[in-house]
């Protein structure tokens, strides 16, 4: 059965820059040992993307199986992928976020980590705010988009099923 990341923890961040990943979100990840750490941006808010390896793994293989000449996927290889780095869990369930991570994703004290299905989310606390007001606001388009693209994807299954080419 496939785990799934889910629920939010407000958190804080120690001084040497360690967080303390909530059991839930450990356990969602197999318990593993080492985990990979890289920057996102989401609506011009920076953060952080935590992976499994396994996770990883699988991204960096869906990206490979892309052209590679499109400048989308050499942008995209070369922001979020080269960005990458493994990261240790200690034996309490914590895990420093290194210096130049918690520059750009502007953490301080306080953060809020995010289960966002097969991947973790660190943000910083005035940024997730923000965007929550933001996703607030427009959550009944989020909602009708969603059911759109369920949709398509439902038919486009179908049609797969019964030969009908694309």
């Amino acid at each position: 059965m496939k785990r799934t990341l889910q629920g939010r923890a407000h958190v804080k961040l120690d001084p040497k820059g360690r967080v303390h990943l909530p059991t839930r979100f450990r356990t969602g990840l197999r318990n593993e040992n080492q985990l990979v750490i890289t920057n996102s941006i989401h609506a011009q808010k920076r953060y952080l993307d935590i992976h499994s390896i396994a996770g990883w793994q699988k991204l960096i293989d869906q990206i490979a199986s892309l052209p590679s000449l499109r400048s989308e996927v050499q942008s995209f290889q070369r922001y979020y992928i080269s960005s990458g780095e493994t990261v240790d869990l200690d034996g309490q369930g914590r895990f420093l976020i290194p210096n130049h991570f918690r520059q750009f994703a502007e953490l301080s004290d306080d953060i809020v980590i995010i289960g966002a299905g097969t991947k973790l989310e660190i943000w910083s606390n005035n940024n997730w705010n923000k965007l929550l007001t933001d996703l607030e606001s427009r959550f009944d388009e989020v909602v009708s988009s969603i059911a759109d693209l369920t949709e398509n994807h439902r038919a486009k299954k179908n049609r797969r099923r019964s030969g009908v080419e694309e």
